[in-house]
């Protein structure tokens, strides 16, 4: 993901799906896993667009969510 970003001067990350859930066991922390889409270009139209699943883990601070963690495949 990195690379993407120093590779291309235009990187978007498009989200193709997500699901989020409270923690049944822990009710101040969330999890979301999503389904992201980067694409890179140096003009206009991508040149390269790469897949990627993305967890991440939320935690409730007062009354917003905080993101406390987050992985990519």
């Amino acid at each position: 993901m990195t690379l993407m970003f120093l590779q291309h001067q235009n990187v978007r990350i498009v989200a193709v799906s997500r699901s989020s859930r409270i923690d049944a066991q822990t009710p101040t922390t969330g999890l979301t896993d999503a389904q992201v889409l980067l694409t890179g270009a140096q003009g206009l139209v991508p040149d390269q667009a790469a897949p990627y699943a993305v967890k991440l883990q939320w935690r409730l601070v007062g009354k917003e969510w905080k993101l406390a963690k987050l992985e990519w495949e």
